[in-house]
């Protein structure tokens, strides 16, 4: 006999539910740009598109806010550039 408080064995948590939904979300930003010929664009340019804002952001402000490194996120900047 199950206890009450056991998730059933197809329960998913709330925050892993929104994780996938996430990475769908971006997945199909980059399928609608990619559509739109812009064929260059990655996930991972995602990151910047999350921080951005709309006045202009420093890299390194940008970095703190998605949890990346400086480094990271100066590299992601310059691919977009090169877009």
């Amino acid at each position: 006999m199950s206890r009450p408080d056991e998730p059933s064995p197809d329960w998913v948590p709330l925050l892993a539910l929104v994780h996938r939904l996430n990475r769908a979300l971006q997945q199909d930003m980059v399928r609608e740009a990619h559509r739109r010929g812009h064929t260059g664009l990655k996930n991972s340019h995602n990151a910047v598109f999350a921080a951005l804002d709309p006045g202009g952001s420093r890299a390194a402000d940008m970095a703190a806010q998605t949890g990346m490194t400086r480094q990271s996120m100066g590299e992601i900047v310059r691919e977009l550039e090169e877009l």
